[in-house]
């Protein structure tokens, strides 16, 4: 089963501070304590220097081994009963914090704890801050050893085959002298196993400093805006002080020009009233504008903002639920190039499964042919040792007419074969022959003589292909864990390159508002001191304005009627300067409105894409997972034939052994019979040729003629 890191990341919980000016209990006390959440697997302490010189404990990583428990320390670090170490100690359990002990976390820790869990026997060479309570491999997942696939010496009937044990022993008993393809493949995964950790590892401080720079980036835009609605608000006040002015300077030129008794003329009366006029509405129409104009500017801020907003989630969500898809589909088609290959392992095992069983039905079939042979020898035979039996012995022997109960004793004289069967084997029934003469039973074929041994060659070739097939599946295991490291490798490279251009944008992009705020700030300031201008101007002409009111007009009447005149020209001048300057800028705002509701429109077309591409993996993947569950069927239906071919293999191997038994034994036993009667039979008869017709005539042989007296022959 493929492990990776974020399974010990999800039973590591991090111990920190509530006040700084503490430290962190003893590492005992702290352990003891947190005993009662469950057992501890990995437990470690940082420390720092602090004033003076002392250096205390502000952080602990604790590596729990059952899931539950690193959730339980959470929630009664959260819950804070009163007279807990948790009050009393004044700490707080969180998960992993980026810093020195996030690194160390993913570059040393993991890579510790993966080591332990694949090779139990180092725990015992853990630091001291390092737990060694007992492992459950119930609390917390499978193994991540994997399984042994030594052959002990077993045959398939279940007997035990201690003279093959020592030539089919598997390489894995022995690691020192592995093969050179497993070294290297073992050495292959752990290369691929440590850089893996290593760019997980740049990933995660590649997207924290990613969202770093993206909440700058936010909240720059949030001053941005801000400093905007300010300097808008700037600008209308510098509008409504210049219209203000405007009309202070209207009321200044008429006291000045009539007086405070007017008898002016009538063409400088319409003259200035038309000015006053035209500023006033001068006055009101750039207030209307700019009203306008920054409700027009928040309307547009909020709507791009909203847009912006609203199409950022819209293509993260698509970006992250395109990167799950393809991580899907690419654990999807490992895990189907894993079924295929164990497809193409179970086909290889059962076509030689056949073959072997092909063989075995062969032998079985030329073994009857020749057990039944031998049963017809073996009848004639013992037809041929009654017909003998009944013709040497005497008829006055008929009481002891059995098998080994002859007399041993001689008696010369009376020419009857006193020692013929004196000297046969007295096989005992408990070796599985019965009577001498008797044909062995059927069920006691399958025990095999005391003295004899049978042949180990089907056994040490069964052993032998078990070991190589669990040599071969080993090598396949590897492989695929090989296969699967390297596209989860590139997966993690994928992720971390993608993060870094996504960094990249975002700090230009922050660079950029930064720029702009700046520009921004540096217009208000300008705003806010012509404001401040203005101001000091309208009061200035106040006061003179209460001084014309109060004392009247000065001696030069003309002089001051031609310069409030002029100014007051000067003045709606610059007003329809403004108004054609706000109405320029409303234009603006407007069309930056437009290109912003273009931008949207593209940025939805390529939600639209993003979107079709997730329906795309969407029908690979369930393309995939069909796939899967065919190769899946078919791998089972292939396992099932094979084990049935295994069942038959097993049945006929048995049988075939049981035949081999029972024909090495009658073998044995009409040997036995020949050598042992014939030679007897010649040493007891000797020189007489009369019991040597007798035998030959029992035994339906010709008559031969005797040569002096020589011996038979």
């Amino acid at each position: 089963m493929l492990v990776d890191s974020d399974y010990f990341k999800r039973r590591t919980v991090q111990i920190s501070l509530n006040e700084s000016t503490r430290g962190l209990p003893s590492d005992d006390s702290l352990r003891s304590s947190l005993a009662s959440c469950g057992d501890i697997w990995y437990f470690q302490s940082f420390s720092s220097k602090g004033k003076g010189g002392v250096i205390k404990q502000h952080t602990a990583i604790v590596v729990f081994y059952d899931l539950a428990a690193a959730s339980r320390t959470m929630s009664c670090s959260h819950t804070r009963q009163a007279g807990s170490f948790w009050q009393k100690d004044s700490v707080k359990a969180h998960g992993l914090k980026h810093g020195q002990p996030y690194e160390i976390f993913w570059t040393e820790i993991v890579q510790r704890l993966w080591q332990e869990s694949q090779d139990p026997s180092s725990r015992s060479n853990n630091p001291p801050q390092s737990s060694t309570g007992p492992s459950n491999s119930a609390n917390y997942g499978p193994s991540l050893k994997r399984p042994r696939t030594e052959d002990s010496g077993t045959t398939p009937g279940g007997s035990s085959n201690t003279s093959n044990h020592a030539s089919t022993s598997n390489p894995s008993q022995t690691p020192g002298h592995a093969p050179a393809p497993t070294e290297r493949l073992l050495a292959r995964i752990s290369q691929l196993t440590a850089e893996l950790n290593s760019t997980r590892a740049a990933r995660d401080r590649t997207i924290f400093e990613r969202d770093s720079i993206r909440t700058a980036y936010t909240a720059e835009q949030r001053r941005h805006r801000e400093t905007l609605y300010q300097k808008e608000a700037v600008e209308v006040a510098l509008s409504q002080e210049k219209a203000e002015r405007a009309r202070i300077l209207t009321k200044f030129g008429s006291v000045l020009v009539y007086g405070p008794n007017p008898t002016g003329l009538d063409g400088k009366q319409k003259t200035i009233r038309l000015c006053s006029d035209e500023c006033d509405k001068s006055s009101e129409r750039i207030k209307t504008l700019q009203r306008e104009m920054s409700e027009a500017q928040v309307r547009h801020l909020g709507e791009q903002d909203t847009a912006r907003k609203h199409a950022t989630k819209q293509l993260d969500d698509a970006r992250v639920t395109i990167q799950q898809l393809k991580s899907d589909l690419k654990q999807s088609n490992l895990i189907l190039l894993s079924t295929q290959q164990r497809l193409k392992f179970t086909q290889k095992s059962m076509e030689s499964m056949e073959q072997a069983r092909a063989s075995t039905v062969k032998d079985y079939e030329e073994t009857k042919e020749e057990l039944e042979l031998y049963k017809g020898r073996l009848e004639n035979e013992q037809m041929l040792v009654l017909k003998l039996k009944d013709t040497l012995i005497p008829a006055k022997y008929p009481a002891r007419a059995n098998w080994g109960m002859l007399d041993p004793t001689p008696s010369s004289g009376s020419g009857e074969p006193s020692h013929l069967f004196n000297n046969l084997p007295r096989p005992s029934d408990s070796e599985g022959y019965g009577p001498l003469l008797k044909r062995p039973r059927t069920e006691d074929c399958n025990t095999v003589p005391h003295g004899y041994t049978t042949s180990s060659r089907h056994t040490s070739a069964s052993n032998t292909s078990q070991a190589s097939s669990a040599a071969v599946g080993s090598l396949e295991w590897m492989r695929v864990r090989i296969v699967r490291l390297e596209a989860e490798l590139n997966s993690a490279r994928a992720a971390c390159n993608t993060s870094n251009s996504e960094q990249s944008t975002l700090r230009v992009a922050y660079q950029d508002e930064q720029q702009a705020h700046q520009k921004t700030n540096t217009q208000k300031k300008a705003a806010e001191a012509a404001v401040s201008r203005g101001n000091v101007e309208r009061d200035r002409l106040r006061a003179e304005l209460e001084a014309t009111r109060l004392y009247g007009p000065t001696a030069n009447v003309d002089e001051g009627k031609l310069t409030i005149a002029q100014s007051c020209s000067t003045e709606c001048n610059k007003s329809n300067e403004d108004f054609k300057t706000l109405e320029q800028k409303l234009e603006e705002a407007e069309r930056l409105r437009m290109e912003e509701h273009l931008k949207a429109k593209a940025s939805t077309g390529e939600l639209i894409d993003a979107k079709a591409a997730i329906k795309q993996l969407e029908l690979d993947a369930s393309q995939s997972k069909f796939n899967l569950a065919s190769v899946g069927e078919q791998l089972e239906s292939k396992e099932r034939e094979c084990a049935l071919i295994l069942e038959e293999h097993k049945d006929t191997k048995e049988k075939l052994e049981g035949y081999k038994r029972r024909l090495e034994h009658e073998q044995m036993l009409v040997l036995k019979l020949r050598d042992m009667l014939i030679s007897e039979a010649y040493r007891s008869l000797g020189a007489a040729p009369e019991s040597l017709g007798v035998i030959m005539s029992a035994m339906e042989l010709p008559q031969v003629p005797v040569l002096g007296n020589t011996g038979p022959n």
